[in-house]
Formats: structure tokens, C-alpha cells, sequence
């Protein structure tokens, strides 16, 4: 939930700044940087390449709807 409201409220080059920002952030903070980064980015559509391999993968944009336990 935090990260997907960061995400809405957060403009994607603060995104992207902090997840690159060189220090040492608790790597549980830069899972959820992470995680705010890429629903900020699936709503808008993403191409992504892995690690190992060279193909290109692209996602669709997608409707990203926010769970808030307050409205059960």
C-alpha cells in the first residue's frame, strides 16, 4: 500500500534519484523505492530486459488499483 501511494504521489525522476542515490539504505527501503518505481511505471507501460538476456520484454500499461484496508 505505502508503495503504490508513494508511487501516485511521487514523480518518476524522485523515483528514479533515489533508487540510484549511492549510499546505504536498508535494503528493505530499497525494495519498497523499487516496488513505488515499478507501479509508477506499469501504469504508463514498460519494457524491461533481464539480467540474461538481450530480448527486450514489454508490459502493457495496466490499471493499478490501490488495496486500502480502511474501505472493507
Amino acid at each position: 500500500y505505502v508503495a503504490s501511494e508513494l508511487a501516485q504521489r511521487t514523480d518518476r525522476s524522485v523515483l528514479i534519484r533515489l533508487l540510484l542515490h549511492d549510499n546505504q539504505l536498508n535494503p528493505a527501503v530499497k525494495g519498497d523505492l523499487f516496488e513505488a518505481f515499478f507501479f509508477n511505471e506499469i501504469k504508463k507501460g514498460l519494457s524491461m530486459t533481464c539480467r540474461d538476456s538481450t530480448k527486450a520484454v514489454h508490459l502493457d500499461a495496466c490499471l493499478v488499483q490501490n488495496f486500502d484496508g480502511l474501505q472493507i
